[in-house]
């Protein structure tokens, strides 16, 4: 008999040596999804029918890898691929087990027992590499046997700091530092003594842990990355790993987390924060509900309790959060305890083949978004969440992550009117997109005759990684090239950037030159197909060395990263490999090192700044030897306080960083003082901090030069006032679709003070009180423009005027930047609301590209982009190229310049000078451009200021604009080795100016200009060589100063970064950044 309640009802399928599958009412595997069953005693009730399916059966044996004896009470499991679906067994003392009432499906099979290693069918010891096993209905799948091997033990005691005092119930876990993941724990006993059995032979990090004291690694350290590995031998017990934990220091919270019946919540998720940001806390309750949460620097908190993972908890959401006031020494119990809410708004998504489509995400929200729920769609395509109003909602899905070509579900309008009853909000399966971009990866020079699906090109490379990016919106692709070297992707309609990587399966002797390709689909359901073909370089050059520590010992495998990069940006890179040694495979080029640690396992570790690396010969090998690491023998260190009394910050992120790539980061102590390693040199030092922080630190960028120890405080104010953004169309909707960044920064200063990612068409800034200009930044592509001095001729006019009266570069970028800006006047505890009103790109401006001034003969298969710029504002919008030479771009109503830049070598970018377009009139039609081929040829030599030969320095020649004809040129090339000598593609006829340029640290005092007039004779092309040899000069004087500005209230600011430029009277030039 049953009391009166909702039940769900189940069958045990494989209990009293049955053999079905277990199901729940009325039909599903999960209890979770099963119907609720109302029972009123003392009736019956009745017609609860559902059926089951025979089970499938796995059998097998356990045995001792050494003795061969049987292995009983070892359990064995088989798991579902996806990890949904999970049965289990223990073996009889005959080493024997049966798995029954298996659901009919693909199997990873496990067998585990104590003291011996883990093992997965057939042999191995990760899921990754083991077999599968396919089950069917009702059907055996026998002698799915393991051989267990014994396996080694590490053993210790957990102490308190006294050493002597044991601390039961401590958890010690043993990781494997190399190879496949593999690791192991156990708990103390009363005395403290701990043993970890099955472990593999190798090095592991231990550590150990216990409620109410600081986590410890093994030998007396804080962090993974300073741990002492542990090695573990089969027969030779790892002994006294021995820790002594030191108490916790800070308040602490105790509490509980309970459903809403009251019942506890096993293993909730605790989060806290800080209410600055700065500090971040987490614990996780235990099996009823209760949890400790120490550690807490004085303040008030946040805390807020999340469902455990439990499938059991699926339908429940996040407690409402609670705020807490607490000392540093002070320990409060919570009363009444947090209470996880009950979902009441549920919906289910599928993929287009109807299978679930797990790990989607969903946002529930108000019109405004001042209500938002995120939630990720579980196995079944469910996802839910508590509502605590009734009203109008609108509803948003995303595909999940491991998919491609599917649309997302936008703005499904949701009514809910009894938030005490469970609403549906549906079913919703996502649409395939009809935009696909398909093509080939080839070699620039075939090898040997292949057969493509494509005209022209050389060989396809298989596996070679292709990635699309979305502009202006949310969205990514990815796939591989199959064997010819062909790949397609699914896209969602827009504007798509596609590039390509080598992955670890393609071949490793290439390099791709060029930046990514462009395509656009329009904004509909058509289907468009676009065709790119990405050509690559033959790499047979190496550059090879060996990464090691100061003491010789190599960089672990994967534990380093060697990058070589053209000054252009081309190159390679490639992970550290057994012993240290790397080898990345190049094209001829001057070639820049950078090097990369894992910081979290060398953290005293820093990198040395390398020479460039010259590649000559297209198979030369470069061996650039043993290449040390430095240790970090310097010190950072200060504190971070508060403006208003001077009391230090906790939690704050301090972080230091290198041109060469050194950085570092660490965290403040709870006093506000903070101490970091690192390499001796020159260092930028600044305070990070959290969009939603309440503290700030105004200044830039500390600069310090470390021999020893340097000693930098910084200053932070409380950010009391809010700024609140929204982007909205021209009839007043908001615009939840547009993605930007927006920015707060003084109106003396052309430098953000602070800035973030709009989302949902809104952002929000804590600030201090003051007065602020607050602008947007919009991707390139995107659907909208920001309106700006092009929409009222009056305004553009002044703003002419305004432009000449600047008298620095920084003036002239506040005038550029405040033409979209708002100004905001800002109080302490009062939200200041700025609105943006976007102009919608629907407008378009099209044309074609010819090879002839007739405009006849079109200029098909050219490499480039179409560009349009607002002036004023920083409006960008930018299309490919089409194959047929035509284009299309898509801009607001106001005033453009139109621009390309082509990638085509034989080609000059010369656009008209004439390129400005009033789309406030209409659109306009046939923009088209003539291009200006590359048919004149300027040669010389660069020598350095001994004589000797410059390779690798950049050539440069500069045309000015032509009346009517054209717009200025500048271009140029490297020079090359082994005489220092280049050749510079220019389009005939005028005078170019023709010059050198070199890094301003190598302390070279640029060549003065040569003349060269580019007269083409007859038809063809023609060239020049320079009479002369562009020389670098040796400087031997020093110009030094200071650079600043003033701000707003007439005060004098230091301006790191700026750029100085000298000449003299001869033509002589150099320069230098501010520090």
């Amino acid at each position: 008999s049953l009391a009166t309640g909702d039940y769900r009802v189940g069958v045990c399928g494989d209990c009293n040596g049955m053999n079905y599958v277990s199901l729940y009412f009325p039909g599903v595997l999960d209890p979770m999804n099963a119907a609720r069953v109302p029972v009123t005693a003392p009736n019956t009730t009745g017609n609860v029918n559902f059926g089951t399916i025979p089970g499938g059966v796995i059998t097998g044996t356990v045995i001792d890898g050494f003795s061969g004896a049987p292995l009983g009470n070892a359990w064995v499991d088989a798991t579902t691929l996806d990890n949904a679906y999970n049965r289990g067994a223990p073996t009889d003392p005959f080493g024997y087990y049966e798995i029954r009432g298996l659901l009919p499906a693909a199997y990873k099979v496990s067998a585990s027992a104590p003291n011996y290693i883990t093992e997965y069918y057939l042999d191995q010891i990760s899921w990754d590499t083991a077999d599968v096993i396919t089950v069917a209905t009702g059907t055996l799948v026998s002698n799915i046997n393991f051989t267990l091997d014994t396996g080694a033990v590490i053993t210790g005691t957990v102490m308190q700091e006294d050493g002597v005092t044991p601390i039961p119930g401590a958890w010690v876990a043993a990781d494997l530092i190399s190879g496949p993941p593999y690791g192991k724990g156990a708990i103390a006993d009363a005395n403290g003594v701990y043993t970890i059995t099955g472990l593999l032979d190798g090095a592991y990090i231990v550590r150990a842990e216990a409620v109410g004291f600081e986590p410890e690694f093994y030998l007396n350290k804080t962090d993974w990355a300073t741990a002492d590995p542990v090695l573990t031998a089969l027969g030779a017990p790892a002994g006294n790993i021995t820790f002594t934990l030191k108490a916790e220091e800070g308040g602490v919270i105790f509490g509980r987390v309970v459903k809403p019946n009251g019942m506890g919540a096993p293993y909730a998720q605790i989060e806290a924060k800080t209410l600055d940001g700065l500090n971040r806390k987490g614990t996780d309750a235990d099996e009823a509900g209760f949890f400790r949460l120490g550690g807490l620097i004085t303040g008030t908190w946040e805390l807020v309790a999340h469902p455990p993972g439990d499938p059991a908890f699926r339908f429940f959401s996040d407690s409402a959060p609670r705020f807490v006031p607490i000392s540093y020494t002070s320990v409060i119990t919570l009363s009444p305890p947090m209470t996880l809410t009950r979902i009441n708004a549920v919906g289910r998504v599928m993929l287009p083949d109807g299978t679930p489509a797990e790990e989607s995400w969903a946002a529930l929200h108000t019109v405004d978004f001042s209500f938002l729920k995120d939630m990720q769609a579980g196995p079944n395509g469910y996802f839910g969440t508590h509502v605590p109003m009734a009203g109008t909602y609108r509803l948003d899905i995303d595909p999940p992550w491991y998919t491609s070509g599917l649309l997302p579900i936008r703005g499904i309008p949701i009514t809910i009117t009894d938030v005490s009853t469970i609403t549906y909000l549906g079913t919703y399966t996502f649409a395939a997109s009809p935009k696909h971009i398909e093509g080939w990866v080839v070699r620039s020079s075939p090898t040997g005759t292949v057969v493509l699906r494509q005209s022209g090109g050389g060989p396809g490379i298989p596996f070679v990684d292709v990635e699309a990016w979305r502009r202006g919106g949310e969205g990514w692709a990815h796939t591989q090239t199959d064997g010819s070297g062909y790949f397609q992707l699914d896209v969602a309609p827009g504007a798509w950037e596609v590039g390509i990587n080598p992955s670890d399966q393609s071949p490793q002797d290439w390099i791709y030159p060029d930046p990514p390709k462009l395509v656009e689909f329009a904004p509909d359901t058509t289907v468009e197909t676009r065709t790119l073909v990405f050509t690559v370089e033959n790499a047979y050059a190496k550059i090879t060395g060996k990464l090691v520590e100061p003491d010789g010992t190599p960089i672990l495998p994967w534990r380093g990263w060697v990058d070589a990069r053209r000054p252009d940006g081309v190159g390679n890179g490639t992970p550290v490999h057994q012993g240290g040694v790397f080898t990345i495979p190049v094209t001829t080029g001057r070639y820049n090192l950078w090097i990369g640690l894992d910081e979290s396992f060398y953290p005293d570790l820093g990198v040395p700044i390398l020479p460039p690396v010259f590649i000559t010969d297209a198979t030369q090998i470069k061996n650039v030897g043993v290449i040390t690491m430095v240790a970090k023998s310097a010190v950072i260190q200060g504190r971070v306080f508060r403006k208003s009394d001077g009391t230090g910050v906790a939690g704050a992120q301090v972080a230091a960083w290198q041109p060469e790539g050194n950085w570092g980061i660490t965290t403040t102590r709870p006093d506000g003082t903070y101490m970091m390693n690192v390499v001796p040199g020159k260092w930028d030092v600044d305070v990070v901090t959290p969009p939603d922080a309440a503290l700030l630190n105004l200044q830039p960028p500390r600069k310090v030069v470390v021999t020893q120890t340097a000693t930098l405080d910084f200053e932070m104010v409380e950010a009391t006032g809010t700024i609140i953004g929204q982007l909205f169309d021209p009839n007043g909707n908001l615009l939840t679709s547009v993605d930007g960044w927006a920015y707060v920064r003084y109106p003396g200063s052309p430098e953000p003070l602070i800035d973030g990612p709009i989302s949902n068409g809104e952002f929000s800034f804590n600030v201090p009180p003051g007065s602020y200009q607050v602008g947007i930044w919009l991707p390139p592509n995107s659907d909208y423009t920001a309106p700006g001095e092009q929409n009222v001729a009056v305004a553009r006019g002044q703003t002419v005027s305004m432009v000449a009266q600047a008298k620095t570069p920084a003036e002239v970028a506040m005038l550029d930047m405040s033409l979209t800006e708002q100004r905001a006047a800002v109080q302490a505890g009062t939200p200041y609301t700025v609105t943006f009103t976007l102009l919608p790109n629907d407008r378009y401006i099209r044309g074609a590209f010819y090879l002839d001034a007739a405009k006849s003969i079109t200029a098909t298969n050219l490499a480039g982009v179409v560009f349009a710029t607002a002036g004023f504002g920083g409006a960008w919008q930018a299309v490919p190229i089409n194959p047929d030479g035509t284009y299309e771009l898509h801009v607001s109503a106001g005033v453009w310049n139109v621009g390309y830049w082509l990638l085509s070598p034989d080609y000059i970018n010369s656009p008209p000078p004439v390129s400005r377009f009033d789309t406030r009139t209409g659109n306009f039609d046939n923009v088209n451009f003539t291009v200006v081929p590359a048919n004149f040829y300027i040669s010389g030599r660069i020598l350095k200021p001994d004589g000797s030969p410059f390779p690798y320095a950049w050539a440069w020649a500069h045309r000015d604009r032509i009346p009517g004809v054209s717009a200025a040129i500048d271009t140029g090339a490297d020079s090359l080795p082994p005489d220092g000598r280049f050749t510079i593609s220019v389009a005939a006829g005028g005078t170019y100016f023709v010059g050198a340029h070199a890094p301003e640290e190598l302390g070279y005092i640029q060549p003065d200009a040569v003349r060269v007039t580019a007269t083409l004779t007859g038809t063809g092309t023609g060239s020049f060589n320079l009479p002369v040899d562009l020389q670098f000069k040796q400087s031997d004087a020093v110009i030094t100063g200071t650079v600043f500005y003033h701000d707003e209230a007439g005060q004098r600011v230091i301006g790191p970064g700026a750029w100085v430029w000298g000449w003299s009277i001869d033509g002589q030039h150099t320069g230098a950044t501010v520090d």
